[in-house]
């Protein structure tokens, strides 16, 4: 199984901790990071 880490570009550590952590467990995981903090409203 892999895993999805998404978490929103801000200029915070706390994901870098998640990053970190499966990286030095061998984890396989796919690192998203680059959607928007707010959805685009359709108007």
């Amino acid at each position: 199984m892999k895993l999805k880490l998404i978490y929103p570009d801000l200029p915070f550590w706390r994901a870098e901790t998640s990053r970190i952590a499966l990286f030095l467990g061998d984890v396989e995981f796919e690192n998203r990071w680059d959607f928007p903090l707010w959805p685009v409203s359709g108007s």
